[in-house]
């Protein structure tokens, strides 16, 4: 039982990392596409 319980707790860190990835990748797109624009 133990052993479940703490790969469900891996499981959720995981998944919150994925999802923190997730919005710094698209603060970098944003950041980027706002270069291109300024440029332009």
């Amino acid at each position: 039982d133990e052993d479940r319980i703490i790969e469900r707790g891996k499981r959720g860190k995981s998944q919150r990392g994925d999802r923190v990835r997730d919005c710094e990748r698209r603060e970098q797109e944003g950041k980027e596409e706002n270069e291109r624009r300024g440029r332009n």
